[in-house]
């Protein structure tokens, strides 16, 4: 293990893998385990992913809970935190923006009671009374958000109870660039509100799914599997959330720190790794041998077994891929981590031939 790796303690953690973590832990775990922030090509407030649900089934059949999940990006996280339900789950991203999005989010799942209250505060609007029915389902809920116009008032009054409960509460200090991004980042979800999109640094005529479009799909049934499609979902990401067992972490997916510290924490508390959703980050990691082994071997030191799962998003860029859906620029894929290092040292030849080897199909979405 490289040794820039932060030192942990080597004894396993005694508490049971579904007891709350500390604050102190939490603020630890997302100082100690962070790297420096890298720029990169999008603003990321929102996913591209349309393809996400296609492995939902999948994820919520053959994934042992009490497990550790490790993701990237925004909020498509949260759908597959609720439908795994880990132990302990880490968001890693090269962007130190993405973490300070995840702190916003910790923030709102813990002030909001319901996906209602969730989506009044994200947007800076009223909170509706009487609230909606539990049952209610989500493209009404998002009906009502929009009935109710934001305002300045209401977004001040949340950025504050944010920025409290990050510093205060939480105990992650913000530098001023880091307040600045949160405040970036609150604005971007108060002005462009549910038509909030992924959007590229540089001009693109490619449309990309909105918040309201990606909050409201549905699996190859017809299903609402999002995390604010029920409120069932939503407890779920809302208690891990409350328990700080969701923790964000600053990290490159080839680097020295974040993933190698990551596998000392997860071995520490004596569990095993069970989904690692790498996105469509390895078509970044390709172009160069080394980068690529570095890859590799922080996959390695991960505690996993012969289960261990890893998702991969195959973003079209002109050859599509067996398992996209027609009108999609996206797959989602689960392939089995062991099965992916057993192929060697070399990497594949484009991200194409990564995602369509040895998938594990679900055959409601053929």
């Amino acid at each position: 293990m490289s040794p820039s790796a932060p030192e942990l303690p080597a004894t396993v953690v005694p508490d049971a893998p579904r007891a709350p973590i500390p604050l102190e832990e939490f603020a630890r775990l997302v100082t100690e385990l962070s790297e420096p922030d890298s720029d990169f090509i999008t603003d990321n407030y929102v996913s591209n992913e349309t393809s996400y649900l296609q492995v939902a089934q999948t994820l919520e059949r053959r994934t042992e809970h009490d497990g550790v999940y490790i993701g990237v990006g925004p909020e498509q996280n949260f759908t597959y935190i609720g439908l795994t339900e880990p132990a302990l789950a880490f968001i890693v991203d090269i962007r130190r923006a993405n973490l300070v999005l995840h702190l916003l989010y910790k923030s709102l799942f813990e002030l909001a009671e319901s996906r209602e209250q969730f989506l009044a505060l994200l947007f800076s609007r009223p909170f509706p009374h009487p609230p909606s029915s539990p049952e209610t389902p989500i493209h009404r809920l998002l009906a009502r958000v929009r009935e109710r116009p934001p305002s300045e008032a209401a977004f001040a009054t949340t950025h504050a109870a944010i920025l409290e409960r990050i510093t205060r509460v939480h105990g992650i200090e913000l530098s001023p660039a880091d307040r600045k991004q949160l405040e970036r980042t609150e604005r971007a979800f108060f002005e462009r509100q549910l038509e909030l999109a992924f959007e590229l640094k540089h001009h693109s005529s490619r449309r990309y799914p909105t918040f309201a479009e990606l909050v409201a799909a549905t699996d190859a049934n017809g299903d609402a599997r999002g995390f604010l499609g029920s409120e069932d979902a939503y407890a779920r990401v809302a208690r891990l959330q409350r328990e700080n067992r969701i923790v964000p972490i600053v990290g490159d997916f080839a680097g020295n720190h974040a993933l190698l510290g990551i596998a000392r924490e997860v071995r520490r508390r004596g569990l095993t790794t069970s989904v690692f959703y790498v996105s469509n980050v390895e078509q970044y990691l390709l172009g160069d041998a080394q980068t690529w082994q570095r890859w590799l071997r922080n996959l390695r030191e991960l505690p996993a077994d012969a289960q261990t799962l890893l998702v991969r998003a195959y973003l079209d860029q002109g050859r599509r891929h067996p398992a996209q859906h027609p009108g999609q620029r996206t797959a989602t894929v689960v392939q089995q981590l062991a099965r992916s290092l057993e192929r060697g040292q070399r990497p594949p030849r484009d991200l194409w031939q990564l995602t369509t080897q040895d998938t594990l199909d679900d055959p409601h979405h053929r």
